[in-house]
């Protein structure tokens, strides 16, 4: 397996829902999500997520929604959010068209705290 180009990985913002909710649709609903192995797309139909639901992770004081991010704009994401005595990892998505190379491991929480929740950019790559 190669490694990805370098990304960004960074704290989404609300101007990144719309890109979030395309992503996270493409990686597990509707014909494009067949282009990768994590397809429901023969198992549930309709919307997987939402604006709405985005923009609760994203404002969310208590945890943050990551993306990673190269030269053709964000192919991966996650939320991570601190709840009573554990940490909750969610929406955790892969561009279908981006799988193999490692992407998803950019947004997985590094043992430094970098860069989930501190606001720091982080490389991955």
């Amino acid at each position: 397996m190669t490694s990805p180009a370098p990304a960004e990985v960074r704290t989404a913002d609300r101007a990144d829902v719309e890109a979030l909710v395309d992503l996270i649709e493409s990686a597990y609903r509707g014909e494009r999500s067949r282009a990768g192995w994590t397809t429901e797309a023969d198992l549930l139909a309709g919307q997987r997520v939402d604006p709405a639901m985005v923009v609760a992770a994203v404002d969310r004081p208590d945890g943050a929604m990551l993306v990673a991010e190269d030269d053709t704009g964000i192919v991966a994401c996650c939320q991570l959010e601190r709840r009573a005595d554990y940490a909750y990892f969610g929406m955790f998505a892969v561009s279908p068209v981006a799988r193999a190379p490692g992407w998803g491991g950019c947004c997985w929480p590094r043992p430094s705290g970098t860069p989930a929740g501190s606001g720091t950019p982080a490389r991955c790559g």
